[in-house]
């Protein structure tokens, strides 16, 4: 992955001059088709995500990438297109929560397609802990700062 890459950093710990991203065009395309689906107007789904598979688009490829239709624009449609264009940039655990959808695609995986993995998410990882310095700077007896914590932890 490239996107991240700053050929004028001396030492991979050396902080980049790249700018940090706050807002991306393509992030609100995605967010648009989401709420188009959600409206049930997936044709205008199908379009917000053709604008960015036709910029994507390889060279010979092009067809491929826009052959899908309003009928297969669905949640899981998003979320794997939000996971291809959004990658490497940290939204990835947000949009399986917000979606409902990170317990059903993380409760198995495959690595490289060689073997599938499952594993038992818990509920209480529906919530991240909260940072234990936080909790101690609150200056609160013991039995607040546990109940302060997100359960589980």
């Amino acid at each position: 992955m490239r996107k991240h890459y700053d050929p004028n950093r001396k030492d991979v710990n050396d902080a980049s001059g790249r700018p940090f991203i706050l807002a991306k065009l393509s992030e609100t395309y995605l967010i648009a088709a989401e709420a188009a689906m959600n409206l049930s107007d997936n044709t205008k789904a199908r379009d917000y995500i053709l604008v960015l598979r036709k910029r994507a688009a390889t060279p010979g490829n092009e067809q491929a990438m826009i052959d899908a239709t309003p009928a297969d624009i669905n949640i899981d449609y998003i979320l794997d297109e939000r996971s291809r264009e959004l990658c490497g940039e940290q939204h990835r655990w947000f949009d399986l929560k917000r979606t409902g959808k990170w317990r059903e695609r993380a409760n198995s995986y495959s690595i490289n397609g060689v073997e599938t993995l499952s594993r038992d998410i818990k509920s209480h990882y529906d919530l991240r802990p909260i940072p234990q310095g936080q909790i101690d700077l609150m200056g609160n007896s013991e039995a607040e700062k546990d109940a302060y914590q997100n359960p589980g932890y």
